[in-house]
């Protein structure tokens, strides 16, 4: 065979695979023996191939062996694909070619897992046991969810983040509130502080040096890692099994998927990242997922907020966490929604700058952005009529500033809150006091005769 007259690789290729699949047995890797179908009318010579629905030539005596002994890093069905290209004669650049797509298709093949496909009846699907979810960051997160923290710029994430590092890996509540089951063996993909900065602030978590031993810090920030690239997947999987991590924290989404998306917006390729995340996991102990993710600058409905670029990470996460920042009261809130049978409606948390920690009082609860700038609204106007009592309406709300709605309002609050009452002075004018109404206007220590109620 000359390089003027070349085979065909690809037909090569599949009447030899079409010839395994229905002949499985027929050539073996003994060295030294001729291998492969014979024709019975023959001398026991093999039978090379005649046509293109016919067999390929089978390899020639102990050919197989030594292509095996060359070629360790291909399987034996890559190898005897191999032998019989040889056998063919095909030239050199053929056969680096069908290498090159031996070891392609191979690694493609083994990137699919399909062995880790649950393929059941129904009849026996529904028979199976059940395992109950195993509460991870209390009822926020279970074991084996993907969680997504969603959150605007500067509000706070890398905090938040920090906050369930600590907790992970001492056994203390998340948020004061949050029982933690383990502890756990926490990795931290850092790609947003620099490294100084990211040490200074688990510094000030106060972590004991024992639970710091559970807690594996990957500094990435400016390192492209490519988790779809087999190098890079390989890497990090190491990595991670060696620590033994069960828990994995990504910090940021954007800045992780980088390497691996051209186009953040691009749902395929984000699908592929994220499926490369869970061979990952499926890879080492890893077993739950925190991921931070922007919001973008725009802005956007209050309670509507949502992740920029690709939307497939809504649809990937089992938990999306919402951290957000009222832009009146610089306060914090966080909220979840998902596949856990637990959602935490918007609830204002409490920061304390000195240490970094965050708590959601119980009393915290539900209390959104709105109630909490009510409440805010409401503890002004009662601070104004504590220092002015029987201020008129007018003089308050000068005092107040602001637009004369949002005047009303907090007043309103104030009274239904029962921080301040009124009483109806000369001309009917109204005058402020601090409390509730009295519930015996005879004996109210303020003077004016006629008491109002909310």
């Amino acid at each position: 065979m000359t390089d003027t007259d070349p085979i065909d690789i690809d037909a090569l290729t599949e009447r030899t695979i079409r010839h395994l699949r229905a002949h499985p047995d027929s050539w073996t890797a003994v060295p030294n023996q001729p291998e492969g179908p014979t024709d019975p009318d023959d001398t026991g010579q093999p039978v090379a191939a005649d046509g293109p629905d016919d067999p390929p030539a089978p390899p020639p005596p102990g050919i197989l062996a030594e292509v095996a002994a060359a070629r360790p890093d291909l399987d034996a069905d890559a190898c005897l694909l191999l032998a019989v290209a040889v056998a063919e004669g095909v030239t050199v650049e053929q056969r680096r070619r069908l290498v090159r797509r031996i070891v392609d298709d191979t690694e493609a093949a083994a990137a699919m897992r399909l062995d880790r496909a649950h393929v059941v009846t129904a009849e026996r699907f529904v028979t199976e046991r059940t395992t109950p979810p195993t509460p991870c960051l209390g009822h926020l997160v279970a074991e084996g969810h993907n969680a997504l923290l969603t959150a605007g710029y500067k509000t706070g994430k890398t905090t938040l983040v920090l906050n369930a590092v600590a907790s992970l890996v001492t056994g203390e509540p998340f948020l004061g509130t949050f029982e933690i089951r383990g502890p756990y063996r926490v990795a931290l993909l850092n790609y947003e502080l620099t490294v100084d900065d990211a040490r200074a602030r688990v510094q000030a978590l106060g972590v004991p040096a024992q639970a710091l031993s559970r807690l594996l810090i990957i500094n990435l920030r400016g390192v492209g890692l490519s988790l779809t690239a087999p190098h890079g997947r390989r890497w990090l999987t190491d990595r991670l099994a060696a620590h033994r991590s069960n828990f994995a924290v990504v910090d940021t989404y954007g800045a992780a998927s980088a390497p691996s998306v051209d186009n953040e917006n691009d749902n395929a390729a984000a699908r592929r990242l994220l499926m490369a995340w869970d061979a990952i996991k499926a890879d080492t102990d890893v077993h739950t997922t925190l991921v931070t993710h922007h919001t973008g600058r725009a802005a956007q409905d209050e309670g509507a907020e949502h992740g920029r670029g690709a939307t497939v990470l809504d649809d990937w996460c089992d938990i999306r966490l919402t951290l957000t920042k009222d832009r009146d009261t610089g306060q914090r809130f966080l909220a979840s929604e998902g596949r856990s049978a637990y959602s935490l409606p918007e609830s204002r948390l409490h920061h304390d700058p000195a240490t970094g920690r965050l708590l959601l009082p119980e009393h915290t609860i539900g209390e959104n952005r709105r109630a909490a700038r009510e409440t805010q609204a409401a503890a002004r106007v009662a601070e104004v009529v504590a220092d002015n009592p029987g201020i008129l309406t007018r003089a308050l709300r000068d005092t107040l500033g602001g637009n004369h709605t949002t005047q009303a309002d907090a007043i309103g609050a104030a009274r239904r809150r029962g921080l301040i009452h009124t009483h109806e002075g000369d001309g009917q004018r109204l005058r402020h006091y601090s409390g509730p109404p009295h519930p015996d206007t005879e004996t109210c220590p303020h003077p004016a005769p006629h008491h109002t109620t909310p």
